[in-house]
């Protein structure tokens, strides 16, 4: 016999909270100081930092018990970094060059077991050229879809094309719920025609995608919640969140429980 809370049984609803997690993304050198607050207020299970070098992403993780890794080229923001809470078993660890010579263009890749299948957390960055960030989204498409497992990629600089991929979509347009949270000296009105593209400064996507990195979910995942954060002294830097869910797998639609 399961114990049970309003009807619902605790082995139930031990297996929802397994399969959501709340991601956190944000451009670390742009935010400077607001960062740490920004950042930890939503209490992320994981955190994907672009403009950010290991030490500093060693500072944050390590007062929080949290987990952490780096990919860094030369210039002292110029790295990527994801940041876990130490529960998520992840079990590896991947590192991507997409530019040349040392150019600050790649991703990072953390793997960890969510309600029984395996995620893959990706942090990248995209070159500002206008040609190249296309050729170098095709390369972090080609690595999601050749993993075949449910996918979340924080991804700077993609432009337009971020919805382009048959498995993968915005998390904020696909979000079940879109919240808008202002800094103090916000103009509130501007901040939520730009949040949902509509304003005459900022185009739907590419406009977000220039205020930091944005999350791209795969379509194993729904988006309960994604949320706009204004951060004090940084107007035109964002950080984006989104709380999502595995949806059932194939194999969980007839499962038969005995009492």
């Amino acid at each position: 016999m399961f114990l049970s809370t309003r009807g619902i049984p605790y082995r139930t609803q031990m297996r929802e909270v397994m399969q959501r997690i709340r991601i956190l993304t944000a451009n670390a050198g742009a935010l400077g100081d607001q960062l740490e607050d920004a950042v930890f207020a939503h209490g992320p299970d994981v955190v994907a930092l672009t403009g950010v070098g290991p030490a500093r992403a060693l500072r944050l993780a390590a007062p929080r018990s949290m987990r952490a890794a780096t990919q860094s080229w030369s210039g002292e923001n110029a790295g990527l970094a994801l940041l876990w809470k130490a529960g998520l078993a992840v079990g590896s660890l991947d590192r991507f060059d997409f530019g040349q010579s040392g150019e600050p263009h790649g991703a990072l890749r953390i793997s960890f077991p969510l309600d029984g299948r395996q995620v893959s957390v990706y942090c990248s960055s995209l070159s500002s050229e206008h040609a190249v960030p296309t050729r170098q989204l095709a390369r972090l498409a080609e690595l999601i879809d050749a993993a075949r497992q449910p996918s979340l990629a924080a991804c700077e600089g993609a432009g337009t094309d971020a919805g382009a991929w048959s498995r993968c979509a915005d998390a904020w347009t696909a979000a079940q719920r879109r919240v808008v949270t202002l800094a103090a000296t916000s103009d509130a009105g501007l901040a939520v025609r730009q949040a949902f593209g509509i304003a005459r400064e900022a185009a739907p996507v590419y406009g977000r995608s220039q205020a930091g990195p944005i999350w791209l979910c795969s379509e194993e995942f729904s988006v309960i919640e994604s949320r706009s954060i204004a951060v004090a002294g940084a107007p035109d830097r964002l950080v984006w969140t989104a709380t999502v869910a595995l949806r059932a797998s194939a194999a969980d639609e007839n499962v038969a429980i005995a009492l």
